[in-house]
């Protein structure tokens, strides 16, 4: 597809995003997905997908997305904020050695990142909470 379109496409998706009008923006990250398998928005497209879905708090749909950026976009930089958001989904569903072990793979896999001081940081509250 033609870059220019694929950027100007991928801003109006976010836009709808940050309106928090989230029927529409996920319409549109799944058109964008569509029309640009393979451009370079492809993952960011997939992971604020994802977001959205999360936002909404459609977790089983949220997993899937966050699942699909992983094994399709393992180098992106949108990995560790998908890890992130997995290990507070299983959270949500009381998951617990799950979430850990996702909370966990983000400080060994990516010390020093805010995710990771973010994973920390829910960790400690399972660790609070007696999870």
């Amino acid at each position: 597809g033609d870059p220019a379109q694929e950027e100007e496409d991928y801003q109006q998706a976010f836009e709808l995003l940050k309106e928090r009008r989230y029927p529409e923006a996920i319409a549109a990250f799944e058109a964008l997905r569509q029309r640009y398998p393979g451009g370079r928005y492809a993952d960011n497209a997939q992971y604020w997908l994802a977001e959205a879905h999360y936002v909404t708090r459609d977790f089983e749909r949220a997993q899937t997305e966050f699942d699909a950026l992983l094994a399709q976009h393992p180098d992106s930089a949108k990995v560790p904020g998908a890890l992130l958001k997995l290990g507070y989904i299983r959270y949500e569903q009381q998951e617990w050695g799950q979430a850990r072990e996702l909370l966990q793979r983000l400080e060994r896999d990516y010390p020093g990142s805010t995710e990771a001081r973010l994973a920390a940081t829910r960790l400690d509250k399972m660790r609070q909470e007696g999870h």
